[in-house]
């Protein structure tokens, strides 16, 4: 109880930190493609906070202020103030308009692959990263998203929340599977060539466990060891690569 309350507000856990500005992009992100609606909300604020909508508000402002001030910072804290603002939004509802904030979104879609196509790509974690996402972003991807800007510019609200539904899970498939993949790979490696003991440094990718069907101990690694890291870490060590996808690297230390 101690652990996870009182330490996670003056601390930040597993590197989830963030500056007191943390949860204004989550929040616009999190809340498209129904932003503009927040922005009425908040440039009315004077009006909600008395009478009945003052407690909505206070519960809402609470719950971001409080998080703010938190030392671990995860985009789905802030969920807990969502209640009062969607009542508030729905208030605010006006359907002139609506479609903007997701079209502009959906734009940035579009342009995303054209942009990681044409930046210069070295061996840093950074590049390796965007060139694991690259095969993702091939004439499927693009024909997915322009046939949902074009659904969305008649601005139908039915549409309008299942495309932001769509588009949010397609983006985190890819992203999962870019960053997933790999290690299960590296999981299925270890199972096929019967390697009893894996040492993870530096690294927290617990699926490992369930693909491999293994414990791994988390330390650093001693000559003889076989470890699971990252390719920028595994480079403090004299090592031979058994596997390696992406950033994820399986090397036994020499």
């Amino acid at each position: 109880f101690l652990k996870h309350n009182l330490q996670r507000f003056d601390t930040s856990f597993e590197k989830h930190k963030g500056s007191i500005f943390y949860y204004i992009p989550v929040l616009f992100i999190g809340l498209s493609p129904w932003t503009s609606l927040l922005i009425r909300y908040l440039a009315s604020l004077k009006e909600f906070l008395k009478n009945f909508y003052l407690f909505g508000s206070i519960w809402f402002l609470f719950v971001f202020i409080f998080f703010s001030l938190s030392g671990t910072k995860l985009p789905h804290y802030i969920i807990y103030g969502y209640t009062p603002l969607f009542i508030f939004m729905a208030i605010k509802f006006n359907k002139k308009f609506l479609n903007i904030p997701f079209l502009m979104f959906t734009i940035l879609l579009l342009l995303l692959p054209i942009y990681l196509h044409n930046i210069e790509l070295t061996n840093s974690t950074k590049d390796l990263i965007i060139k694991s996402l690259l095969p993702y972003f091939g004439i499927g991807y693009f024909v997915i998203i322009l046939l949902i800007f074009l659904i969305n510019l008649k601005n139908n609200l039915f549409t309008l929340g299942f495309s932001m539904i769509f588009v949010l899970n397609y983006i985190g498939w890819i992203y999962a599977h870019a960053r997933e993949f790999p290690v299960k790979e590296a999981a299925l490696y270890v199972k096929k060539h019967n390697i009893k003991k894996v040492v993870m440094y530096h690294l927290n990718t617990p699926s490992f466990n369930v693909y491999a069907q293994m414990l791994v101990e988390k330390r650093k690694p001693k000559k003889g060891d076989i470890v699971l890291t990252k390719l920028n870490t595994i480079k403090n060590f004299k090592y031979k690569i058994l596997f390696q996808k992406g950033i994820i690297v399986l090397a036994k230390i020499q």
